[in-house]
C-alpha cells in the first residue's frame, strides 16, 4: 500500500501530533508500506528520503497562530499524486489548511481520504482565534470531515462529543506509544514535579501558569519544565515574581532522545490544561510508559487514558491543584501505589496495537 501522509509539520517539529505520526509511520514502513509525507517546515522547502519513506516539507507563506499556510499547496500535492499514485491519503487534523488541502486533492483525484483527528476542540479562549475557529469549523473543516471515508480518533470522547455528527465513520483506536523507547526503570525516581509542553501563546492553555502558582504554595516542591516557545521569558519572569525562580528549572526544548530520562527524573508529571483541546495528550502516555505517575484534570478525553488512584491523580478543576500536588507528594503510601501502577501501565503500553488498528483502517479504505 502506498500512502500519502499529510501533517501540519514533520517530527521533531510540531507537537504530540507529529510524534504520533512518527511512531505510526515507523510501524507502517516496517510492515512494507510506502509513505510520502507532505508537511510544513519552518526550515524551508526540501525533500528527504529514507528507504520506503520520503518527506516533502514546504516552507509556509503565512502563519496564523500555529497553522501553516502555503499558497499553491493543492497544485503541489496533485503533482505528487500524479507521480506517485498513492492508494490512500492519510491526513492529520484539526490544525487547519494542510488537511483541508488533502481533502480537496481527494475530491479531485478520487483517492480515498482517511482523517486522524487529534484535538478535543479548536477553541482556546481567545476571541480572535476562537472566531476564526468557529468560521473554519462551519466551512472548510465541515467539508473535510464529509470528504473523509473514515475518521480515526483515540478515545470515545471525540466520537460522542466533538465529532458526534460523524459517528458512523469514526474508528476508535488504541494509543500509540513507542514502549521500547519510552520505557520504565525500576530505580527510585527523582524528587521533582515535571511539566512538558510548548511554552507559546498558541499553547498557553496547557496550564503552566496554574502550576507555577501552585508550586509557590508548596515550599519543598521543585519544578522541572521541558519546552520552549515565545512565552518562555514570560514564564521565567512569572516564576521570579512568585519568588520561586530558585525552585523552577527551565530546561528548554529537549530532543526525543532526552525525553525518557526527563520523565524518569521526576516524582510526578503535572498536566492540567484549561480547555478541551487535548483529546489524547501524549505527554501523559509517555510519562506513564516511563513509569512516572501523572496528576491531571478531567478535560476532553484525558480521563480515558489513565486509571485514577492507580497510576494517576485526577482533579475536577484548577482550584484543587495546589492541594492535590501537596497531598500526593506528602503521602508516601499513595506515591508508592501510584508508582507501582504507573510501572504496570508502562509495561502494558505499546505502539503495535494502535498502529495495527490504523493499518487495518487504511487497508480497508484503500482496497474497499
Amino acid at each position: 500500500m502506498e500512502i500519502l501522509m499529510v501533517t501540519p509539520y514533520c517530527f521533531p517539529e510540531g507537537s504530540g501530533l507529529e510524534a504520533y505520526v512518527h511512531d505510526v509511520a515507523d510501524y507502517l514502513v516496517g510492515r512494507g508500506h510506502g509513505i510520502i509525507q507532505v508537511c510544513a517546515s519552518k526550515g524551508g522547502t526540501k525533500m528527504n528520503s529514507l528507504g520506503r519513506m520520503a518527506v516533502i516539507s514546504f516552507r509556509p507563506h503565512l502563519m496564523v497562530s500555529n497553522t501553516p499556510i502555503r499558497v499553491g499547496l493543492v497544485k503541489e500535492m496533485l503533482a505528487i499524486c500524479k507521480k506517485q499514485s498513492p492508494d490512500v491519503i492519510f491526513a492529520h487534523t484539526p490544525v487547519p489548511f494542510f488537511a483541508d488541502c488533502a481533502a480537496t486533492v481527494s475530491r479531485k483525484t478520487k483517492i480515498p481520504l482517511v482523517l486522524c483527528y487529534h484535538a478535543g476542540t479548536l477553541y482556546k479562549r481567545n476571541v480572535i482565534l476562537d472566531t476564526l475557529s468557529f468560521l473554519y469549523a462551519h466551512s472548510l473543516e465541515k467539508k473535510t470531515l464529509h470528504t473523509a471515508k473514515k475518521i480515526i480518533v483515540y478515545n470515545h470522547f471525540l466520537k460522542e462529543n466533538t465529532l458526534r455528527a460523524h459517528k458512523e465513520k469514526i474508528v476508535v483506536v488504541g494509543p500509540v506509544v513507542d514502549s521500547s523507547f519510552f520505557s520504565p526503570q525500576e530505580e527510585l525516581p527523582g524528587r521533582s514535579v515535571l511539566f512538558a509542553g510548548q511554552l507559546s501563546k498558541a499553547a498557553s492553555w496547557k496550564g503552566l501558569s496554574h502550576l507555577l502558582a501552585a508550586i509557590r504554595e508548596i515550599p519543598r516542591a521543585h519544578l522541572r519544565i521541558a519546552g520552549d516557545g515565545d512565552l518562555m521569558s514570560h514564564y521565567q519572569e512569572e516564576a521570579s515574581r512568585l519568588g520561586i525562580a530558585h525552585r523552577v528549572q527551565f530546561l528548554g526544548s529537549l530532543s526525543r532522545e532526552e525525553m525518557p530520562s526527563f520523565y524518569r527524573s521526576g516524582t510526578l508529571l503535572v498536566y492540567t490544561p484549561t480547555t478541551q483541546n487535548d483529546a489524547s495528550p501524549f505527554v501523559i502516555l509517555e510519562s506513564l510508559a516511563c513509569g512516572t505517575p501523572v496528576l491531571t484534570i478531567d478535560k476532553g478525553g484525558i480521563s480515558s487514558l489513565i486509571r485514577p488512584g492507580i497510576d494517576s491523580v485526577l482533579i475536577d478543576h484548577h482550584g484543587e491543584l495546589q492541594a492535590a500536588i501537596r497531598d500526593t507528594l506528602q503521602d508516601r503510601d499513595l506515591m508508592a501505589r501510584l508508582r507501582k501502577g504507573a510501572l504496570e501501565t508502562g509495561y502494558s503500553l505499546g505502539e503495535e496495537t494502535g498502529s495495527r488498528e490504523v493499518e487495518e483502517v487504511l487497508l480497508n479504505v484503500a482496497h474497499g
